[in-house]
């Protein structure tokens, strides 16, 4: 009986392994280490002033999660050359918002190129989007213009 009761506990031991190991695949992973303003600008490949073409307002009644990608219509460009007026950008995967989580707001957003796709910079491991209101952004506390931003970024904007 004793050898019986070991097996079916060591059945149920392995079940809540298995289960944790289930659970802990829907957790988002949290970032190792955190780039700040200064290299994440650096590291971007396109640093564009977007907006949201595919926003709904649905979305903000979701209680966690929203769509993988959406579309960014590129008002400025301030780094980097997209190949349209209208990039696709990563957003959720999953429940974990490691791509640009954005409204239908005026936002610049510091991107990577993924094949298809731009991401977020490190994979959402940086300065992901910053929201633009009255020509400017607040970056880590200070007030900067949009203008400033294209000497920071190191390039200028879209014609």
């Amino acid at each position: 009986m004793r050898g019986g009761l070991r097996i079916a506990l060591s059945a149920v031991g392995v079940g809540l392994v298995g289960c944790s190991a289930a659970v802990s695949g829907w957790a988002c992973e949290p970032c190792a280490t955190t780039l700040d303003a200064d290299a994440s600008i650096e590291r971007a490949e396109l640093i564009i002033v977007g907006q949201r073409a595919d926003y709904s307002a649905r979305e903000t009644q979701l209680s966690v999660g929203g769509p993988d990608t959406v579309r960014v219509k590129v008002l400025q460009v301030l780094k980097g050359q997209p190949a349209q007026d209208e990039v696709v950008v990563n957003a959720w995967d999953g429940m974990c918002d490691y791509g640009i989580v954005v409204d239908d707001r005026s936002y610049v957003m510091l991107l990577q190129q993924r094949g298809a796709i731009y991401d977020a910079v490190d994979y959402g491991c940086g300065l992901k989007a910053l929201l633009v209101e009255n020509g400017g952004v607040d970056l880590d506390g200070h007030r900067i213009t949009l203008e400033s931003l294209p000497s920071m970024a190191g390039s200028g904007t879209k014609e």
